[in-house]
C-alpha cells in the first residue's frame, strides 16, 4: 500500500452522517475501487488519539472522532506557530489570530495570556468555526515564573465578559452545549495540557452567549481580569471587507 500523509488519509474519511465504524487498528477509512479500506494511525497521530480517547483504545472509533483529532492538531499548530514565529505574507486567518491573542507581561515574573477564539481565527466552514459564530469563547491563563524557571498558575474559577454597552454576557455552562461542542473544547484543552505543560494545565476556557456579537461586525467586548480590562474592537483585522 502506498504511503499517505495523515492529512491525505483524513481527506478519505466518510461523512459523519454515514455512521461508519471501524476497529481502532484502522481508524481512518476510505474507498479504493469501490471497496472500503483502512489505514492505521501511527506516531504522533496515534499518540494524540490515545490521549484524546483513552476509553476507545480497545474499542470502536468513528470518523467523527478522527476528525476531532485533526481539528485539535490544527488548532494547536496555529497557536504554537503564532507564538514562536513571525508569519511571512500572513493569511487573513493568521492576521485575525494575532489580534485575538493578548500576551500581557504584568512584570518580569507575572504573565496573562488571554484569547478570544473568534470565527475569523479558524478555517471557515468547519464545525469549530460554526461554534465560534454561535458563542463567545475566551481562554485565559495567569501564571508566574520563579527561580530556576519554575512556573506556577493561578486557579481561575470564573470569568466576566462585557459587550459594547458594558453589559455582562451570560456565561454558558457546558451542560448546555451540544456533545460535539463539548468535545471540541475538551479536545483543545487536552492538547494544551499535553503540549504546553503547566501553562496548559492552568488555561481555562469560558463560553458566553454571543448576544448578536460577531467578530467581523462593528462592536467591542471587554474582559476585566487580574486588575486589567482586556478589550477587542471589531471587526477583526483580517475580516473580509
Amino acid at each position: 500500500m502506498p504511503k499517505s500523509s495523515f492529512r491525505q488519509k483524513a481527506a478519505l474519511l466518510p461523512s459523519a452522517g454515514e455512521h461508519f465504524q471501524t476497529p481502532i487498528e484502522n481508524p481512518i477509512c476510505g474507498k479504493r475501487n469501490g471497496v472500503r479500506i483502512g489505514y492505521p494511525l501511527r506516531g504522533r497521530a496515534m499518540r494524540l488519539y490515545r490521549r484524546q480517547f483513552p476509553h476507545r483504545v480497545a474499542g470502536i472509533v468513528t470518523s467523527q472522532h478522527v476528525k476531532m483529532v485533526l481539528l485539535t492538531m490544527t488548532v494547536l499548530g496555529i497557536i504554537l506557530s503564532s507564538a514562536s514565529s513571525r508569519p511571512w505574507k500572513p493569511t487573513p486567518t493568521q492576521i485575525a489570530g494575532d489580534y485575538a491573542q493578548i500576551n500581557h507581561a504584568k512584570s518580569s515574573s507575572e504573565f496573562v495570556n488571554i484569547r478570544w477564539w473568534a470565527a475569523p481565527t479558524v478555517m471557515s466552514g468547519t464545525p469549530f468555526a460554526r461554534m465560534l459564530e454561535k458563542y463567545i469563547v475566551i481562554s485565559v491563563v495567569h501564571f508566574h515564573t520563579g527561580q530556576g524557571g519554575a512556573i506556577s498558575v493561578d486557579d481561575i474559577d470564573t470569568l466576566e465578559a462585557r459587550d459594547y454597552d458594558d453589559k455582562p454576557l451570560t456565561l454558558v455552562p457546558r451542560t448546555e452545549l451540544l456533545p460535539t461542542e463539548v468535545g471540541m473544547i475538551s479536545g483543545i484543552e487536552a492538547s494544551f495540557r499535553q503540549s504546553t505543560g503547566r501553562i496548559g494545565d492552568g488555561t481555562r476556557f469560558f463560553i458566553f452567549e454571543a448576544k448578536g456579537i460577531h467578530a467581523c461586525e462593528k462592536g467591542r467586548i471587554s474582559v476585566p481580569f487580574a486588575g486589567e480590562t482586556y478589550t477587542w474592537e471589531t471587526p477583526f483585522p483580517g475580516c473580509a471587507p
